[in-house]
């Protein structure tokens, strides 16, 4: 949970991407 809150924040690039698309592509560029 917090690392996905970090992520959302943070800016993600490659692997780090698909991570936090993955864990929560709600709040991504999903819209």
């Amino acid at each position: 949970d917090v690392r996905t809150n970090v992520s959302i924040s943070q800016p993600k690039t490659g692997a780090a991407k698909d991570l936090d698309f993955d864990l929560s592509s709600d709040s991504d560029s999903e819209g």
